[in-house]
């Protein structure tokens, strides 16, 4: 019977029932004059048995007037400016929620009109917020604005938190105040929001994503009971969506562009929090608009958000300051085309983009809060908008540029900022050169999910002809070219360390090896990844190392257009000679990226000329160099350099492409690995130890006694001063299974290792604790004597990885002769060479441990 009477209301004198009357609209009550007369200035308070949600008990300020008429003395018309238009709807609450926790709703704001709080409505981007088209409508005419403003960053009404004013309001042009249908409003703010960990944007809906029985959730400040005060802390309530078709039945006024909510019988929104937000899913679906009357089991009605999508569009972009539109030819491809630009940049997204897809993507944080976007440029060089740097309050020191993530919440990977550079002509006012460019403390190296807004690609190259480089191919992640690599054999394949150094398991699923096509658009032969490993010396920030595999799960065909290349034995007389690089890039500094797979002749460059341009060239490293123009450009990372027919060189990095610099590439004729292995058998081998720095395995390494482990110099030579970081582990087959693990306590190297001769390449890793022996774990003895040995069978074990096998045992007749040391890459029918482990055994006795 609650919805029978629709215009009846109870005045109320001093909290107690006094008198009757109706409404005849929005300001005017009708009753008799009896029930006011007296009480002009005192306050009188109307209770509507059933309205729109924001119209409780409310004393009205404004005097009430009494008309009195010849007819009847007795019978009058009170005129009282109601809060419906001099207030909006007050008191928003919510029965039957709870406290909510601090920092859960960052995009919660509290709409006060002089200091008293009215409205409800969430953040949506730094000039935005929404709320109920009711909640403004009397928002108008001079001086509107003076005694509202935009509370954010709290949930206590007796705090200000960050307090924000607006300029402008925009109600829906087909609001209704009397069907209640398009209650929807904007309200602009004079000057931006700063996001910080208690102030956050709310995504909205785009789609009708929460159905029917779909979980929601309610903030607001209201009572926690039905009679209740008005609490000071923020509530929160769970909700479900209502049917749509059930909550026509019992609300009339629902239509398609509403959405409805239900609980038991004293829980739900009450009397507002109007204007509040109703989110699923993290992403605001309604706006609370109107109930009957509070609480008592009806559905409770919201401005359905996704109904509204392209007005807010429409209606952020009008009220913009300014449209930033940077066009950058090199940016666009790939790029998601934002739906709306709006004074904050923001784009509505209409799908997650998947990971690794925007690589050059960067988020710009303060205090671990992310304020604006970037791009990645090149290694030290992140483009952004000056608007994004100038309103920045802070220290070079707390701005740290995070890259490699989807997610504004992983802090994994970032960057210190060592200078910005904004344009010179940039005009805040008109927003005219909105760009700055920031330069960081290190460099940003590329892999799998970080890279440069430009593709890699070779400049100054030309179309390859069918067939010319069979042993090439295309790694694509989630179907996107990466990164080059080449066929070793029919199981591997060889690449770059920084293209593989961010995967795991998940993420493998998604990387392909492309064979025996020069097209991007064909796919050829496809293959699934089982693993990838790297070179464990690789390092990011000297870029030496840059090594890695990829394991196949299935063999590779061979055919006339999928070969395997041969690696160099020996590069010494390479220098001044011709070289062939090959991979898929843009023809000219320029140029869009071509399809077509692209190849470039260019000169072996020597080694101390190299070194003299590019300071962290290493002996490990070649270089190349070509006229300006001409050369590698931010890769094809891993891609093959060959000369006379045989791999000398995987592409690492240059600077910072084709501008008369060399650029630079692993050389491969440096590097041990194992090829052609199989799995040993548990137990087989219990000498074997995997040493692990900082948890990643470095190197493999033998057991000769409870105190010593045998090693490669190599492995251990410049670990003295961090041997905390160094552990063994033994009794184990696997690299994810710890085994029984030991603490370093110190390292001997041989005094005369050479690490470019690589002699003398022996060193003992001393434990803290002693080594506890069981089947799984033994020692292996050393070899005194090994003549005679020539041709004799022996055995090498190790994870597999390149260099990763440093320091691991060769073991004949079940004592070990050997010590992995360096060889050219394997399996190529040329000698593998180690540390002649008889050589010293006085030097090993005289260093133990004992």
């Amino acid at each position: 019977m609650l919805d029978k009477y629709l215009h009846h209301v109870a005045l109320k004198y001093e909290t107690k029932f006094r008198c009757g009357g109706s409404i005849i609209n929005k300001r005017y009550i009708l009753t008799v004059a009896h029930c006011v007369n007296n009480n002009v200035h005192i306050g009188i308070a109307l209770f509507v048995i059933s309205c729109v949600l924001g119209i409780p008990d409310k004393f009205v300020k404004e005097s009430a007037t009494v008309h009195t008429f010849n007819m009847y003395t007795f019978f009058s018309l009170v005129v009282a400016c109601l809060a419906i238009t001099a207030h909006g709807f007050p008191e928003p609450e919510i029965v039957g929620g709870r406290d909510a926790p601090i920092g859960k709703f960052p995009y919660q704001v509290s709409l006060r009109k002089s200091g008293r709080h009215s409205c409800g409505g969430s953040i949506i981007n730094h000039y935005t917020i929404l709320t109920a088209g009711h909640c403004l409508v009397s928002l108008n005419g001079p001086g509107a604005f003076t005694s509202l403003t935009i509370h954010a960053g709290t949930n206590l009404l007796s705090e200000n938190g960050t307090v924000y004013k607006a300029k402008q309001a925009i109600i829906h042009d087909a609001y209704n105040s009397l069907r209640l249908i398009n209650d929807i409003g904007l309200l602009i703010l004079s000057t931006p929001i700063k996001y910080t960990k208690y102030i956050q944007p709310i995504s909205l809906a785009t789609t009708d994503s929460a159905p029917s029985g779909s979980y929601c959730i309610l903030s607001g400040w209201g009572r926690v009971k039905l009679g209740g005060t008005i609490p000071d802390k923020l509530q929160e309530i769970e909700l479900n969506v209502y049917d749509l078709v059930k909550c026509h039945q019992s609300q009339r006024r629902v239509q398609s562009s509403h959405i409805c909510t239900l609980t038991r019988i004293g829980e739900g929104a009450c009397h507002g929090d109007s204007g509040s937000p109703l989110v699923s899913n993290g992403v605001q679906i309604g706006i609370v608009s109107f109930g009957t009357p509070c609480a008592r089991g009806k559905p409770d009605v919201h401005t359905r958000v996704a109904s509204f999508t392209e007005w807010i569009e429409n209606h952020i972009m009008r009220v913009s300051a300014c449209l930033i539109f940077v066009a950058l030819a090199y940016t666009t491809e790939g790029a998601p085309s934002p739906s709306t630009i709006s004074e904050d940049t923001s784009i509505d997204i209409k799908d997650v983009a998947p990971i690794g897809k925007f690589g050059y993507q960067v988020s710009l944080r303060v205090n671990d809060t992310h304020v604006c976007s970037g791009s990645i440029l090149d290694n030290y060089n992140v483009l952004t908008s000056a608007k994004c740097v100038v309103e920045l309050k802070c220290s070079l020191d707390e701005i740290k540029v995070h890259v490699g993530t989807n997610s504004v919440n992983d802090t994994r990977y970032h960057y210190d900022v060592e200078s910005i550079n904004v344009h010179q002509n940039y005009d805040e006012l008109l927003c005219f050169n909105d760009i700055a460019l920031i330069h960081l403390n290190d460099p940003i190296r590329s892999n799998v999910l970080v890279y440069p807004i430009r593709a890699p690609h070779i400049v100054g190259g030309k179309d390859a002809p069918i067939g010319k480089f069979p042993y090439q191919v295309s790694l694509q992640f989630n179907g996107a070219h990466m990164c080059g690599g080449s066929i070793l054999d029919k199981y591997n394949i060889l690449t770059a360390a920084h293209c593989l150094k961010d995967f795991d398991d998940y993420y493998l699923t998604y990387l392909k090896v492309h064979a025996g096509t020069n097209f991007l658009d064909v796919p050829g032969a496809v293959y699934d990844v089982e693993s990838v490993i790297f070179n464990s010396q690789y390092d990011e920030t000297s870029i030496i190392n840059d090594v890695g595999l990829i394991h196949l799960k299935n063999p590779i065909t061979y055919n006339r257009l999928v070969q395997p290349i041969n690696l160099v034995t020996s590069d010494k007389e390479l220098e001044g000679k011709p070289c062939t690089l090959s991979g898929w890039g843009i023809t000219s500094v320029d140029g869009k990226k071509p399809n077509n797979l692209q190849e470039i002749e260019l000169i072996v460059y020597p080694q101390e000329d190299c070194k003299t341009a590019q300071p962290k060239v290493r002996d490990s490293h070649i270089c190349t160099l070509t006229k300006e123009g001409e050369g590698a450009c931010y890769g094809d990372s891993g891609g093959p350099l060959v000369a006379n027919g045989v791999q000398i060189g995987i592409v690492s990095f240059g600077t910072p492409c084709a501008l008369g610099a060399p650029d630079v590439y692993a050389r491969v004729s440096r590097v041990p690995y194992i090829i052609g292995g199989k799995n040993a058998k548990i137990g087989e081998f219990p000498y074997q130890v995997s040493l692990k720095y900082n948890n990643i395995h470095r190197c493999g390494g033998s057991i000769i006694d409870n105190y010593n482990i045998l090693t490669a110099a190599r492995c251990v030579d410049g670990l003295e001063n961090s041997v905390g970081n160094l552990k063994v582990h033994a009794g184990t087959n696997w690299l994810d299974v710890s085994g029984a693990v030991y603490d370093v306590e110190s390292v001997s190297v041989n005094s005369k290792y050479d690490d470019y001769l690589f002699i003398n390449d022996v060193a003992l890793v001393h434990l803290k604790n002693s080594i506890t022996y069981n089947r799984l774990v033994k020692p292996i003895n050393l070899t005194t004597f090994d003549e005679g040995l020539e041709n004799k069978p022996c055995t090498l074990t190790g994870w597999g990885t390149t260099s990763g096998d440093s320091g691991g045992p060769l073991v004949a007749n079940k004592v070990q002769i050997g010590i992995v040391s360096f060889g050219n890459p394997c399996a190529l029918g040329y000698p593998d060479i180690y540390t002649r482990v008889s050589s010293f055994v006085p030097w090993i006795n005289e260093h133990l441990k004992k």
